[in-house]
């Protein structure tokens, strides 16, 4: 049965799907990955988890340098589903709670909750993957969404918190844009994706920096009986623009990230399983102030 279905898109998400994006926070969305859907139009729903752990502290010149460093973990599980309205139309959405942990002076700081929830329309510009008349299939496909303010926005002292990023929501209505490419050539595939996040103020007259992040992965085919496995390989890199507080630009804010990825899937029946690991290969947020840590993802998922 395997043999006959063209593994197309890979979905990376809010982010990353077409509901990818990624922030130097737990109050954005982070690292959503569906995994590489088994078959075109098959509805999807879907449990995943993430960990991301940040380091921060403020800059080697201030004078209470050990006081102020302070580590952060975002542990993130999602509820994902993907429905087909047609052959070319999806509607996304991806439920997140987070539990998310700060210790900073030996003292330990815990936020549970609802994040911000993520609704995307995606649409399937051209789809070759049904084809045996091509030696290379393609599939190219286009998001636009919203992300909701439904999680929890507590206005922090920025002056006296290095990361203030560590939020269960954004409180502002952000809106998505995506595009993802997935080539496949026999048992070899390429997929590239792209996610831009454009964030608004908030009531409380802070505004998170835009977000911007791609990533590319190759990934290979192997059968073994009913099961099929997907070893994956790729690069994943995010930037960030600037915070902006009372419309000022916030100083030591915003920043850049290239991370190495591997990867594996699994496919049996109309059920796939995968994790991921993510090491940091060259960084530089909050001008050195906060440094990403290696990240974890997991996931399941059903089609019907």
């Amino acid at each position: 049965m395997w043999k006959k279905i063209f593994l197309p898109l890979a979905i990376l998400a809010i982010s990353i799907p077409a509901l990818k994006a990624c922030d130097a926070c737990g109050c954005g969305i982070g690292s959503i990955y569906w995994g590489i859907l088994p078959n075109n139009n098959l509805h999807t729903v879907g449990l995943s988890w993430q960990n991301q752990h940040y380091t921060s502290h403020l800059g080697h010149d201030h004078e209470e340098l050990l006081q102020s460093e302070s580590a952060e973990y975002f542990n993130t599980l999602e509820l994902r589903g993907r429905f087909y309205l047609n052959d070319r139309f999806s509607l996304s959405a991806i439920v997140p709670v987070g539990f998310h942990r700060r210790q900073s002076v030996g003292e330990w700081i815990n936020i549970n909750g609802l994040g911000d929830i993520s609704v995307m329309g995606n649409y399937r510009i051209f789809d070759s993957s049904d084809s045996l008349n091509h030696r290379v299939r393609h599939r190219f496909e286009l998001g636009l969404g919203v992300k909701i303010p439904t999680g929890s926005f507590n206005a922090l002292d920025t002056e006296s918190v290095v990361n203030p990023n560590f939020q269960l929501g954004s409180g502002s209505w952000d809106f998505l844009f995506s595009a993802n490419y997935t080539a496949l050539m026999g048992q070899l595939g390429l997929q590239t994706n792209v996610t831009y996040k454009r964030n608004t103020t908030n009531s409380d007259d802070f505004r998170f920096g835009h977000r911007l992040n791609g990533s590319m992965m190759l990934f290979y085919r192997q059968n073994i009986k009913a099961f099929e496995f997907m070893p994956n390989l790729g690069l994943y890199g995010e930037w960030g623009g600037r915070d902006v507080e009372n419309r000022y630009w916030q100083n030591n804010t915003g920043g850049h990230l290239l991370m190495s990825n591997v990867g594996i899937e699994l496919y049996v029946s109309r059920y796939n399983f995968g994790a991921s690991y993510l090491h940091p290969i060259d960084q530089d947020w909050s001008a050195g102030q906060v440094e990403a840590q290696a990240r974890y993802t997991a996931h399941i998922n059903v089609y019907f």
